[in-house]
């Protein structure tokens, strides 16, 4: 947690970080939680379980030993629901009804996917009228976001192992936002935040059609975005950048 000085019912800020669902840790990305408390939001870097390296890739999410998706962006479900508990928020000082989501990378998968299907992941915890006219979840981020893995593959064919392994061999396991049409559900209504899609066009490793293809997708399902391709930095680079560029 990186939480401002003031401490006063800042917005909460929660970033999914970056690793192919594979590697890298929330402590990789201090900086981003220090940068956002400086301006005077509260921050949560998370965590969740990565996909292993292992040969061969598991068949499909439900064999045995399998820690493939869905479990990544489960694990960040549950951490957000731990960080909306009225305990959790009185101690560190944040309002756990203005969150916003931040996502890098496959961060950005998770993101959306959160984001988009609100009712499949975080159950109502007022009414259902409260939460439709006030909903918790006021927007969301992705930066280099990974949107549609079957676009990525035509694009980077050589990232065909490390998909398999993070998702496995099952191809109806690739769950992707670009093809998210849960937007329309009730469990959905009044829920699905506005989007901020962020694409450095420097990024060599994940390429413009996937910010562009999603933001568009997001308009098309009436949902309110918008595409900014004017930072700068390779994948890594541009999220370093965020506190320079403000």
């Amino acid at each position: 947690m990186y939480i401002p000085e003031t401490k006063s019912s800042s917005a909460l800020l929660v970033y999914i970080h970056a690793g192919f669902w594979m590697d890298r840790d929330k402590a990789d990305f201090s900086y981003v939680g220090h940068a956002f408390a400086s301006m005077g939001i509260s921050v949560a870097i998370i965590n969740y379980r990565h996909s292993p390296r292992v040969s061969p890739p598991p068949s499909g999410p439900h064999a045995p030993g399998a820690m493939v998706h869905p479990i990544h962006v489960q694990d960040a479900a549950q951490a957000i629901n731990w960080l909306r508990t009225k305990d959790n928020a009185s101690k560190y000082g944040y309002d756990p009804l203005n969150v916003f989501l931040f996502g890098h990378s496959c961060g950005a998968h998770m993101a959306a996917l959160l984001s988009l299907d609100v009712g499949r992941f975080f159950p109502y915890t007022t009414t259902v009228e409260e939460e439709q006219n006030h909903p918790w979840l006021r927007g969301a981020i992705g930066i280099q976001g990974i949107y549609d893995l079957q676009q990525i593959l035509v694009d980077f064919p050589h990232y065909l192992d490390d998909v398999q392994l993070a998702f496995s061999l099952d191809q109806t396991n690739w769950e992707s936002p670009q093809n998210n049409h849960a937007i329309p559900s009730p469990s959905n209504k009044g829920r699905i935040p506005a989007w901020l899609v962020i694409h450095s066009p420097e990024d060599k490793w994940v390429n413009d059609v996937q910010a562009r293809n999603f933001a568009a997708h997001l308009s098309t399902e009436g949902v309110q975005a918008t595409l900014d391709e004017h930072a700068r930095g390779e994948h890594f680079e541009v999220v370093h950048n965020i506190p320079k560029d403000g």
